[in-house]
């Protein structure tokens, strides 16, 4: 297939168009309109996986790298979006907006962008590409050292873009020792029974609980789910009504080690952070401060408002989002005649080949198709029942 160019450059070097200082771009505010669990690599509309925060009442010296030896890397479904669309089929009344009009009041509107929030993030990102690690953490970190490479397929039905990024492999199946001692950070310091404390021999538990939100980017509506490492709350999560209660926040873990470069940890680390928490609503991410060998020293609660801060030097908040922004502008406007689920564009950017995001399109069915047949089938059902699904 022919391969064009976009146009639009996303390195700092090579645009300037996006990061025109005079150009204010609100935050996202997610609305979280529902979530689900992930059992067996599978949507279960229940809240059996929440984890409820329960921070240890003393100073910590955990060896993170318990259980670590029996532990494997479970295999990870290539149709994430799957669960999004399983969300939509489950709850279209409130994925959907009422027109505006009374010549619209029947009218169901689906989403702009209809994604992960891992595309999302690593989307937010692009502008800031990050370096390879040097040699001696190749052989530790395999999957983390593969070239900076990054692609997403796109379709477009009855005017909602659909997003399958094909890079999801990033955060989830490397097999790395540091990426276990984030997965048993996290079980320590949250509990399935509320105020029932882990124990460092619980085997680490790695079935999923996921929230779908709606925010607004520049004048796109996005749907998107993400994962939830825990919820600050004082009762037990039974209904979505619960979830949507003042006292219950949405909170993120992550571990650094201790003594690694300051500098290293702002440019990188913080900026991960942000994008990832910023787009689920997240108040605070608690970080687990570790040695090189995996024992845990001390926990340090962050403010997610105040990351960008922290790092002027290094990234800024507004480029990410304006380059989200031109993205979406861009797809969308190139895709606004197409309304078939077999037509795929594939985007995707090397920053090692050339300095433009770069697109094919594929104008018949694949293999792997972004939407599966059942989706479609449920689209012309809800068109049939009367509504219009439009974007």
């Amino acid at each position: 297939m022919p391969v064009w160019n976009t146009g639009l450059c996303p390195l700092l070097k090579s645009s300037s168009h996006w990061r025109r200082e005079e150009i204010i771009v609100p935050k996202p505010i997610p609305k979280l309109i529902g979530s689900f669990s992930v059992v067996n690599d599978e949507f279960v509309d229940s809240f059996q996986n929440v984890r409820y925060l329960c921070l240890p009442k003393r100073d910590v010296h955990w060896d993170l790298k318990t259980g670590i030896r029996t532990y494997s890397v479970p295999n990870q479904s290539k149709r994430r979006i799957d669960r999004v669309l399983k969300f939509m089929q489950t709850y279209p009344e409130r994925v959907s907006v009422s027109g505006d009009n009374s010549n619209h009041a029947k009218k169901v509107i689906f989403p702009d962008f209809v994604c992960s929030r891992g595309f999302l993030s690593s989307l937010m990102k692009i502008p800031y590409p990050k370096k390879e690690s040097s040699d001696r953490y190749v052989d530790a970190y395999p999957i983390r050292n593969k070239p900076v490479e990054w692609s997403v397929l796109a379709t477009r039905v009855r005017g909602t873009i659909y997003f399958w990024w094909t890079n999801e492999w990033t955060d989830s199946i490397d097999g790395s020792p540091a990426t276990y001692y984030g997965y048993k950070f996290r079980q320590m310091i949250t509990t399935h029974e509320l105020n029932k404390p882990s124990t460092i021999d619980q085997p680490v538990d790695r079935e999923k609980f996921s929230g779908v939100f709606d925010t607004k980017l520049g004048k796109h509506r996005l749907l998107y789910a993400g994962e939830i490492f825990g919820v600050d709350s004082d009762v037990i999560l039974k209904s979505h009504s619960d979830f949507l209660k003042p006292s219950v926040k949405i909170i993120q873990m992550h571990t650094k080690v201790k003594n690694m470069k300051y500098s290293n940890f702002l440019k990188d680390k913080l900026m991960h952070w942000w994008c990832k928490t910023v787009l689920i609503g997240a108040e605070t991410v608690y970080a687990g401060n570790r040695t090189r060998e995996g024992i845990l020293e001390s926990i340090e609660p962050i403010a997610v408002k105040k990351m960008p801060v922290m790092a002027p030097a290094y990234w800024s908040d507004s480029v990410c989002l304006k380059f989200t922004i031109a993205f979406l502008d861009m797809v969308k406007d190139m895709m606004k005649d197409i309304d078939d689920p077999d037509i795929i564009y594939k985007f995707s950017f090397n920053p090692n080949v050339s300095q433009q995001i770069k697109y094919e399109i594929f104008p018949a069915k694949l293999e792997s198709s972004v939407l599966p047949s059942w989706y479609i089938d449920f689209l012309d059902d809800l068109a049939a029942s009367g509504p219009c699904v439009n974007g």
